[in-house]
């Protein structure tokens, strides 16, 4: 004998089940149709984890954009996680046209500051920031991570908009 319970839970059941894939072929089938491509950020120095990012050199920015970039020439503090060809993510902080000052304390950006300058790796090893005061321009990009010892453009400089490789344009997690 069969309960009206047991049919609604085995038609719920295959409801669930339905709907699962539907959601699984659509994440599936969205970078295809955006042209994006999955993006997996692993590391304490933004907060983003998942995301779908547009690939090639990004045509306009804004503060705040996640781009990824890959490393290429030698590192100034000579940072062993920075090694030619390593891909990471960060955020924009400041564009060219505005006025970017490093200090020995903190970066600001058009008078306003978006970072303070330390002297340690987490590791505990001294680095030094790349000291600048003037007008970005064209070309160049100012990146910040969101992690206190992130190692980025306080520490490495400004970035050629040629280094990055794509825009982050969906954050899922």
């Amino acid at each position: 004998m069969r309960f009206p319970l047991n049919n609604a839970l085995a038609a719920g059941k295959w409801s669930l089940l339905g709907l699962l894939l539907i959601v699984t072929l659509a994440v599936a089938a969205l970078p295809k149709v955006t042209g994006c491509r999955w993006i997996w950020v692993h590391g304490p120095s933004v907060a983003m984890t998942l995301g779908l990012m547009k690939p090639g050199v990004p045509k306009e920015l804004r503060i705040g954009d996640y781009v990824r970039m890959v490393w290429a020439g030698v590192d100034p503090n000579g940072i062993a996680k920075l090694k030619e060809g390593t891909a990471i993510v960060k955020k924009v902080g400041c564009l060219p046209g505005q006025h970017l000052r490093v200090t020995v304390k903190q970066a600001d950006c058009d008078g306003v500051t978006i970072g303070h300058i330390r002297h340690k790796t987490m590791e505990g090893k001294p680095i030094t920031p790349a000291l600048y005061d003037g007008v970005i321009p064209a070309g160049k990009v100012f990146l910040l991570g969101e992690h206190y010892y992130s190692y980025d453009s306080r520490y490495f400089g400004l970035v050629d908009y040629a280094r990055l490789t794509g825009r982050v344009t969906t954050v899922i997690i």
